[in-house]
């Protein structure tokens, strides 16, 4: 009776390990979309940054010149 349960599916080692990769790649996939979000976000934020000094800058300074 063993022997009709032998190449019918995957072991219960195998896939336990095909859970445990699944979960790794799973975890590992969603801290590189949280890499690339931060990293974005942060540009994002750099770049309101500099565009709102800019701004400030040719206010007090590049306004004076033109009066």
């Amino acid at each position: 009776m063993a022997d009709d349960d032998k190449g019918s599916g995957l072991s219960t080692t195998e896939v336990v390990l095909l859970v445990l990769g699944v979960v790794v790649v799973g975890w590992f996939l969603l801290g590189l979309v949280h890499l690339v979000v931060g990293l974005v976000w942060t540009l994002a934020k750099l770049a309101v940054l500099v565009g709102f000094v800019a701004l400030v800058v040719w206010f007090l300074f590049g306004r004076s010149k033109t009066s």
